[in-house]
């Protein structure tokens, strides 16, 4: 991810090589698929052989010429496994099915905060395809933001199905791909570099055969960053950036980089935009929230139960009320701190505007402690563009907080929540430390 790795290998060698490593990626993939849910360990193997496959690639590229045929190569290594993975079923998660049944829902005329699948007055939309696999059917009303919901109902026009659905999620990745190409131009690096995101195992496998929504979070966060505060368009990026965070939350994060203490009219734009996303909704009032808190309780966030450094002294029992506490203050202090940092920079560059955005989503993505991998997309976006470990490390060791990972040990329970845990603790402390160094520099300057 640094300069400091191995030397990269002599530029006339770089293409081909590249094309080398990129059908062994594709070769890989393919093969991953096979044994998903068939041989957990060998499946996890391999998911590690991709990773250093695009971390490789990325030192490739970094020797290559940034010429449009490297690109090309990136590119279509990229594109081909995702189509691969498109056809076939969600193997991890089954929350595709509930985007397509919300948007029949939201097309139909229902409110997505006030009904839930199963209710009688949406028993005509029932089918043996797309209704046995929604999620929580008997008690959680949507807890996807409006953009969301856009999203869905755009797709319930064409009729489609999952397969719909998820390659809407991967028209948006490409978005999000361009948007990482300018950025990586605006930098000054090679676009191929682009590899460490595109031959990333995690994307392929949670947009294209999964197709979660993060997927078109994570398009319009880039494409707000790389058209937007990129250029100086502040407007357009937190614009860009506010539908974004209405698709998923955790795109928010990155609009403290826009801001400056006591300017209130970028504020007000956002709000104004959530406001208007909402407006079609008000008929839930309050609910407009949909399930989060019923999310909250499931996950343990209320009591403390969730997160995996309380668990290790209390174990399955609460932690006591001032344990959790502390562990809030000490993580929102942090937050606080890095986005006070982020919104107080004297001069805004793109590298500082995104080493903030990556800094703010590691941390509040560790403490959160979820055991829902695709939350950790984003920051696989964010790799090759501020050179983080723990936005390669923690993405690809999200693997291991599937059930898959202690299958692969012979079901010992949480060992694979264990290792991803300390694997992302172990990049967070090199992140930090060489960034404390630049910003030192910086400092000195």
């Amino acid at each position: 991810m640094t300069d400091s790795m191995a030397a990269s290998p002599a530029p006339r060698y770089a293409l081909p090589l590249l094309a080398v490593m990129g059908s062994a990626s594709l070769c890989l993939t393919l093969a991953s698929y096979q044994f998903a849910n068939k041989n957990d360990a060998v499946f996890l193997a391999m998911i590690i052989v991709l990773a250093l496959l695009a971390i490789f690639a990325g030192q490739v590229a970094r020797a290559a010429p940034d010429t449009w045929p490297t690109l090309a190569v990136v590119l279509a290594f990229a594109l081909a496994p995702r189509l691969y993975l498109l056809f076939g079923p969600p193997l991890f998660s089954v929350d595709v099915y509930r985007y397509v049944w919300e948007g029949r829902a939201d097309l139909a005329g229902f409110n997505p905060y006030l009904h839930v699948p199963s209710a009688p007055d949406l028993a005509f939309l029932r089918d043996d395809v797309i209704y046995p696999w929604v999620d929580k059917k008997d008690y959680a009303v949507s807890i996807y933001p409006p953009i969301a919901h856009l999203l869905f109902v755009l797709h319930a026009l064409t009729g489609g199905g999952v397969i719909a659905m998820k390659a809407i999620m991967l028209g948006f990745e490409a978005l999000g791909a361009a948007a990482l190409i300018s950025m990586l131009a605006t930098l000054k690096l090679p676009r191929a570099l682009a590899v460490v995101y595109l031959w990333h195992p995690a994307p392929m496998w949670e947009i294209a055969n999964n197709g979660h929504l993060d997927g078109a979070m994570t398009g319009l966060l880039l494409a707000g960053l790389a058209w937007g505060a990129a250029r100086e368009r502040t407007y357009l990026a937190g614009g860009l950036i506010a539908l974004a965070s209405l698709v998923k939350p955790f795109a928010a994060l990155s609009l403290p980089t826009l801001w400056r203490p006591f300017d209130l009219k970028l504020p007000a734009f956002v709000i104004g935009i959530a406001a208007l996303c909402y407006a079609p909704f008000l008929s839930a009032g309050a609910g407009m929230l949909g399930f989060f808190s019923g999310y909250a309780r499931e996950n343990g966030l209320d009591t403390g139960s969730a997160f995996y450094f309380l668990k290790l002294f209390y174990g399955a029992n609460a932690p006591p009320g001032w344990a959790t506490g502390a562990y809030y203050a000490v993580a929102c202090a942090i937050v606080a701190g890095l986005i006070l940092r982020a919104c107080s920079r004297d001069e805004r560059r793109l590298d500082t505007t995104l080493r903030d955005t990556a800094a703010i989503l590691i941390t509040v993505l560790f403490f959160l402690s979820s055991n829902l991998p695709w939350y950790l997309l984003p920051l696989a976006s964010l790799a090759p563009l501020t050179g983080s470990w723990a936005c390669f490390v923690m993405p690809t060791a999200g693997f291991l907080l599937y059930p898959i990972a202690d299958d692969a040990w012979g079901g010992i329970s949480n060992v694979g929540v264990a290792a991803y845990n300390f694997l992302a603790l172990g990049a967070i402390a090199v992140d930090a430390a060489r960034w404390w160094k630049l910003e030192c520099r910086g400092a000195d300057r």
